[in-house]
């Protein structure tokens, strides 16, 4: 199994010099998020939040900019850009079916970064701990529980599972109305 360990951080608590030495992953809130993230990223964490602020990456988003950052390590090594790119595909993964879904993300995720580790290890999984960056950044909740996704894979393709449960469950109007 190939384990990718994430801290995420709250973004106003950034350690930047660890930020600018390694790339990372990032859950960007906006001004106007409410229950789920307005972007996922990777890269150059620092790099890349300055974009987002200044437009210079052709997005900007509505101030204050909060959210959260890890950097990925494996067996104690700091992450790969291929490592950032997997912790990346599978949050989107997560996001969408916990009902989180990002309202800026055009890209749903390079799961060629999760195919290329297939080749050595058939599974791979990715721990988050430090913050949880599925809940809004103006009460920040420290994650009791390591939350882990996990990657198999299947045939051509990969099938993957999560201790992250929805955001709230759908229940039809005659389930409602009679419990």
């Amino acid at each position: 199994m190939y384990t990718l360990e994430a801290h995420f951080h709250s973004l106003e608590n950034l350690n930047v010099s660890e930020f600018l030495e390694h790339k990372g992953v990032y859950v960007i809130w906006c001004a106007k998020a409410e229950v789920a993230p307005s972007y996922i990223g990777e890269g150059s964490v620092i790099k890349r939040l300055h974009d987002h602020f200044s437009a210079n990456g052709g997005r900007k988003f509505p101030k204050p900019i909060r959210g959260y950052a890890a950097i990925p390590f494996h067996d104690g090594d700091a992450s790969t850009k291929n490592d950032a790119l997997i912790v990346e595909a599978l949050l989107k993964l997560v996001a969408d079916d916990t009902d989180r879904e990002t309202r800026h993300n055009i890209k749903r995720g390079a799961f060629s970064a999760v195919h290329k580790h297939f080749e050595d290890h058939p599974t791979v999984c990715v721990n988050i701990t430090g913050f949880d960056p599925f809940w809004h950044p103006k009460k920040p909740k420290t994650l009791a529980v390591r939350r882990w996704i996990k990657a198999r894979k299947d045939g051509d393709d990969f099938s993957w599972e999560t201790n992250w449960r929805r955001r709230y469950e759908k229940k039809s109007f005659l389930t409602n109305l009679f419990s």
